[in-house]
């Protein structure tokens, strides 16, 4: 990264040479259509014409600075600005990519689940609870939650945690309530094992959208 911006150098550069050669010529010609008329062979004149000009450039190299200490401060701010906003940056991306595995990982445990037992039922509870309130808590982190699409992804997939909870009960012989019904143990149902598959794919939409929304962050 360069200190000055090299754009604004060149078009400021490219108005500010042609002014000072602008103004020096017509300082010179000035001097001559004052105070002779054409050159002289008066070398005390020469010695005032030189101190003339010594005096004007000392004006523009008062100029040249001024403006290259103004051109080097702007750059400077801004590139301390782009380093902020460049740290920012890394830091809230690595806060976004932590919160992404949590959720997966909480997501993931309830597909995992091979033995069902009253206390794994909770799983589902909990699971379905945390993807709801991650959709509320986690919306200023990720924007992207408050898109509707994502909004339905969310909802379908609580409905799906839900289904596999009650199925799950109903095969231990439990009521959506937890009440023991019957003592009769049955398989899993085909309607378990559906909303099992249409949750995984949902939570693969729903992270996919989550990482597409910090690459897109991070190439804006």
């Amino acid at each position: 990264m360069y200190l000055i911006d090299m754009n604004n150098y060149k078009y400021t550069r490219c108005g500010i040479i042609p002014l000072l050669i602008l103004i020096g010529c017509f300082t010179i010609s000035l001097y001559f259509l004052i105070f002779h008329d054409g050159l002289s062979n008066n070398q005390d004149d020469w010695g005032n014409f030189g101190a003339y000009i010594g005096g004007i450039a000392s004006i523009f190299n008062v100029i040249i600075f001024t403006w290259l200490t103004i051109s080097i401060q702007k750059a400077g701010d801004e590139e301390r600005k782009n380093d902020r906003e460049h740290s920012k940056l890394l830091l809230i991306t690595h806060i976004r990519k932590e919160e992404i595995i949590n959720l997966e990982r909480v997501l993931n445990d309830v597909l995992q689940i091979t033995d069902l037992y009253l206390p794994t039922f909770y799983k589902f509870q909990n699971a379905r609870s945390y993807l709801l309130n991650y959709a509320q808590s986690h919306n200023t982190l990720f924007p992207i939650l408050n898109d509707k699409y994502v909004q339905q992804i969310i909802i379908e997939a609580s409905d799906q945690l839900e289904i596999m909870r009650v199925e799950a009960m109903k095969s231990l012989g439990y009521d959506a309530n937890g009440i023991k019904i019957t003592d009769e143990i049955t398989p899993i149902s085909n309607t378990f094992t559906d909303a099992s598959k249409e949750f995984q794919r949902l939570k693969i939409v729903l992270i996919s959208r989550l990482e597409g929304y910090i690459v897109n962050q991070i190439n804006c």
